[in-house]
């Protein structure tokens, strides 16, 4: 499973939401039925919610007012980010049993 999303996003709302993630600005990530809620602190405290169907990105909110103008946000990212490394480092330990197996 990989989770793309950066050539959807704009450059700088890439950069700001990597600075978030890098930083630990993501908080309790839950995963549940296709659905990723987590909290990001900010300037204020947000909820993004994600919902993911395999490879596909169907649904993504976050109620910070950058997302409601421009349909993305820093903060959004930042979750995406947390995602694709958790998802990169599962892949890795499964690659590492399927090797072991071999």
């Amino acid at each position: 499973m990989k989770v793309e999303f950066e050539s959807t996003y704009s450059r700088i709302i890439l950069k700001r939401g990597l600075e978030y993630y890098q930083t630990g600005n993501v908080k309790r990530v839950v995963i549940k039925d296709g659905i990723v809620s987590a909290i990001v602190n900010g300037t204020n405290t947000y909820h993004v919610s994600l919902e993911i169907k395999v490879d596909e990105i169907l649904n993504v909110e976050c109620d910070c007012p950058y997302f409601y103008e421009h349909d993305e946000c820093k903060h959004n990212t930042a979750v995406l980010y947390y995602l694709k490394n958790k998802i990169s480092k599962v892949n890795k330990v499964i690659r590492s049993v399927d090797n072991r197996k071999n």
